[in-house]
């Protein structure tokens, strides 16, 4: 994976997927509430099928929602 450069280095303890998803909820804004699954892999430098299981994962859980091709961040 391509670290972004103002991404923080990983400690020790850091669990990879968990920072990963992290990075995908990270990405939205006020600005930008809509993002595709291309943008988030884009700004985080995930790859896109990584993202897309973590963003399915995410959205199983409530806190992304899926709206059209585009994700937003769910009610969580």
């Amino acid at each position: 994976m391509k670290q972004r450069a103002d991404a923080p280095v990983p400690g020790r303890y850091t669990v990879d997927a968990a920072a990963k998803a992290l990075d995908l909820l990270n990405a939205f804004s006020f600005t930008e509430r809509k993002l595709s699954l291309n943008n988030l892999a884009a700004r985080t430098g995930i790859p896109r099928a990584t993202a897309f299981r973590l963003l399915a994962t995410l959205e199983q859980s409530g806190f992304i929602a899926k709206v059209g091709a585009e994700y937003r961040l769910g009610i969580k």
